[in-house]
């Protein structure tokens, strides 16, 4: 039997016509990848979801996308691979899709109480532009049984809207891929997270070289991710960096971004910035750079934006979001 969920009182979060964030944009083995971040939906019966789109291009012109679907929900589900999705469009016409990976459910429960169960579907461009004209129902098949499928209703086109605003980000960005050449320097899939770490790169300041390192914590029970950031201040004096002083990077766009020392350290600086603070100091670049010590200030600017902070930075966050597993 066809389990109907009707999403005529569905809540969307972020469905305004503001720019959709990019998540990652890079070019690996001449396939150029940019994907946006997620966007939540609030279905009916509090059920969270959540959407995001991925574009792989290609040398000849030519692209793949990749639609990624988010349900957390009381029951953990497998959807086979090449199990379909169903997309119904106006006029009686409809899209199918088939689900790539082979197993997508979460193993343990989110701290929600639910399971995070994850579809994920490769998409021509010619189906995508399809999708997103407009979409009135998805039949998502979960299983082989007879009543693993689930059919959600959508008024006023609500989940092709979606689609287009994360297609509008992507095309946006096609051209302006970061070149990626950062290498993993570990990969270790625990039972409760995930962690990974770049190799250090260097970023060259008018006074300083800087030896950069990012690492970055996937957390499966909440299904929530961290970026700490790290380095070294190559520089033959000792200056002690007490716990909790700020370090301040300037930007090139005049804003600031000042974090808190997080350990007792000696021309080491260890910080904890968002991802959208990662995020706004690889791409606007970093002008400036003031750190309080023991003894006063270090201050430091980047006039070759090719080799500085930030460049160092924005390879090692791209390569890491590259292996994320959200």
């Amino acid at each position: 039997m066809k389990k109907w969920i009707i999403l005529a009182a569905a809540v969307l979060l972020g469905t305004g016509l503001a720019a959709q964030p990019i998540r990652s944009c890079y070019r690996s083995d001449d396939i150029s990848h940019i994907s946006t971040e997620y966007e939540s939906l609030l279905f009916p019966g509090n059920v969270p979801a959540r959407i995001r789109v991925e574009r792989a291009g290609f040398q000849d012109g030519s692209a793949l996308y990749l639609l990624y679907l988010n349900l957390e929900q009381p029951q953990a589900v497998t959807a086979p691979k090449g199990a379909q999705l169903t997309a119904h469009l106006s006029g009686r016409s409809f899209v199918r899709l088939e689900q790539m990976s082979q197993d997508v459910r979460t193993r343990k429960r989110l701290d929600n109480g639910l399971y995070l169960n994850r579809f994920k579907y490769p998409v021509s461009e010619a189906d995508m532009e399809r999708l997103r004209q407009g979409i009135s129902a998805l039949e998502i098949v979960t299983g082989w049984g007879p009543d693993d499928l689930l059919t959600y209703r959508f008024p006023a086109d609500t989940l092709g809207r979606i689609l287009e605003r994360h297609c509008q980000a992507i095309g946006q960005a096609v051209g302006r891929e970061t070149v990626l050449e950062a290498k993993l320097a570990g990969y270790t899939d625990n039972e409760g997270s995930v962690l990974a770490t770049a190799q250090p790169l260097v970023g060259k300041g008018a006074q300083f070289l800087y030896n950069i390192i990012l690492s970055y914590l996937y957390y499966k029970q909440s299904d929530g991710e961290d970026i700490d950031l790290a380095f070294m201040i190559g520089t033959e004096e000792e200056h002690a960096i007490p716990y909790d002083t700020p370090v301040r990077f300037t930007l090139r766009d005049g804003s600031e971004i000042t974090l808190g020392q997080t350990r007792d350290e000696v021309n080491f600086v260890y910080v904890y910035p968002s991802l959208e603070e990662l995020h706004r100091m690889a791409s606007a670049g970093i002008a400036a750079l003031h750190i309080t010590t023991a003894d006063g200030t270090l201050e430091d600017h980047f006039p070759d934006p090719s080799a500085d902070f930030s460049a160092a930075l924005r390879q090692e966050l791209e390569l890491l979001l590259s292996v994320s597993p959200r």
